[in-house]
């Protein structure tokens, strides 16, 4: 009989994150305290729950993979009930969360700032990446939230909608280039853009393709905040969300390409994985959306 939920909770993660050491990490013991859990549990189950094999990830057997299963719900229920017992309390230790660029230069002293002063014993730990980025982070265990542009749906992910966000083709007014462009005008153009697999890159791309167009060459950097400076100095033109380049658009130092079909609007999400609920985890999105709300971040 399994009687103990630290072995369970240990062998939930080796599998979650594929060795010993990354458990140890995430639940904080030592590596060798992580095996002794794993090897009490398959001494009460009576059956090897995973292979070891060198240089690769650990899997689990058939009976670890049933096993992991029912480690899920029995987790899953506990830290719901540890929810329901400290809600409303104040948070505590260290928020991984991650953000967006866009997310990072709106809104991210605000959050801070509101956190401080909800939950003044939390930490906060921010990653700041792409949005297919920040959900690796999120599924692989190294972060408790993060900002997502329109987020692939996915069983494992439990999000809450904060909204739409505005993108847009911005250039240089030097560039001198005419109102209504298509797609096939802006092929002549030098275009900057976020890496794939970002959001901002299959955007693009997505937006060629409506017209049946392949961009020839796209030139790519990791910085949205460089993109636009160097949209700016002329270097060339990229679509980046409008909360982003505003106080640009403001200063004339960069103009909104009237382009058709206008690039759609971006769903804006915060995610998390099951089990954050017993951190009190998605208790701070509604601190997310006052600041958002007071904020240009949103359309």
């Amino acid at each position: 009989m399994v009687r103990s939920l630290a072995a369970l909770e240990a062998f939930y993660w080796v599998v979650r994150l594929g060795g010993f050491q990354a458990a140890a990490t995430r639940l904080s013991v030592s590596q060798p305290t992580i095996s002794t859990r794993i090897k009490e549990l398959e001494r009460r189950t009576g059956r090897p729950l995973l292979t070891r094999a060198t240089g690769h990830r650990v899997q689990t057997t058939p009976h670890g993979a049933a096993t992991f299963e029912y480690a899920g719900r029995i987790i899953g229920l506990v830290q719901d009930l540890e929810s329901r017992l400290r809600l409303g309390g104040p948070l505590r230790g260290t928020l991984r969360i991650g953000t967006p660029d866009g997310f990072a230069m709106v809104c991210l002293g605000a959050l801070l700032k509101s956190l401080k002063e909800t939950d003044p014993e939390l930490r906060i730990a921010v990653t700041v990446g792409n949005s297919r980025a920040l959900e690796s982070g999120l599924r692989e265990g190294d972060l408790d939230l993060a900002i997502l542009s329109d987020a692939r749906e996915a069983g494992d992910l439990r999000s809450q909608m904060l909204g739409e966000q505005a993108i847009a083709w911005v250039a240089s007014p030097a560039l001198d280039l005419p109102a209504g462009l298509t797609a096939q005008d802006l092929l002549e153009q030098q275009i900057f853009t976020n890496p794939p697999p970002s959001h901002l890159f299959t955007v693009l791309m997505d937006w060629f393709a409506a017209s049946g167009l392949t961009p020839p060459a796209l030139s790519s950097c990791d910085s949205v905040a460089v993109i636009a400076s160097l949209v700016a100095a002329g270097a060339g033109i990229s679509v980046l969300p409008v909360c982003i380049v505003e106080a640009q658009l403001q200063a004339g130092t960069l103009c909104r390409l009237e382009v058709t079909p206008p690039p759609p609007r971006q769903r804006i999400v915060a995610a998390w994985m099951p089990g954050a609920e017993a951190r009190g985890v998605p208790n701070i999105v509604p601190v997310i959306r006052r600041v958002t709300a007071a904020t240009r971040f949103l359309a």
